[in-house]
């Protein structure tokens, strides 16, 4: 059992009793380190350590503290929504990265950007995304909300499966996507000045909360 984090220029690795793990700290100089991420391509522990900068600079390092080839940085332009992460479709490996700005970056696992990407959504998204597997890599999609109520499909592709209208309860209300824990299922988040209501992704309403809210 070994836990790792971050902090804004170096990586930490320890062992159950809070010592230290050969070669880490690992001392990255001039990095702005904003996220990390685990990466096991086949779940054979041999596990690589993404991180991601203010910037959006992506860089990859296997456990002995290597920088990895392809990932000198690779760069997604702009800061990022959420913690860049592995997901292997139908036997391929992909690197997810998506900015705050609605721009959708996939990377194979060497760095190099795949064809059709990145991806527009149009739009600003908020909270998660989920990963909606298919029979194959097609019909395989990323799903996103902006924060304007629309629902992005995109497959891996770079295909725009769909954007999707939600049905709006208030005019200016805000949305967002929850992705539940076991990567089953999400939820939608739906808010304004005057209520909260929280969806299933069917749109099916769970439950809905009155409350007043002088600021953001």
């Amino acid at each position: 059992l070994q836990y790792i984090f971050s902090t804004n220029d170096e990586i930490h690795v320890i062992d159950r009793l809070g010592n230290y793990v050969s070669p880490y700290p690992l001392h990255l100089s001039g990095k702005d380190i904003r996220h990390l991420s685990i990466v096991d391509y086949d779940r054979s522990k041999r596990y690589r350590f993404l991180i991601a900068e203010r910037n959006g600079k992506l860089w990859m390092y296997d456990k002995s503290g290597n920088n990895l080839e392809g990932w000198t940085p690779a760069d997604a332009g702009a800061a990022l929504l959420v913690p860049p992460e592995h997901h292997r479709i139908k036997g391929k490996d992909f690197i997810l990265a998506i900015r705050k700005d609605g721009l959708v970056h996939l990377y194979n696992r060497r760095g190099g950007m795949i064809k059709n990407f990145p991806v527009d959504i149009q739009g600003t998204p908020m909270g998660d995304y989920f990963l909606e597997m298919g029979s194959d890599i097609a019909s395989t999609f990323f799903v996103l909300v902006t924060r304007d109520g629309f629902r992005v499909r995109i497959n891996p592709e770079g295909k725009m499966q769909s954007r999707e209208t939600l049905l709006r309860a208030y005019v200016g209300s805000q949305f967002g996507l929850i992705s539940d824990r076991s990567a089953k299922s999400y939820l939608l988040t739906q808010h304004d000045r005057r209520q909260l209501t929280v969806s299933d992704a069917s749109g099916r309403r769970i439950f809905a909360n009155d409350y007043i809210n002088p600021g953001d």
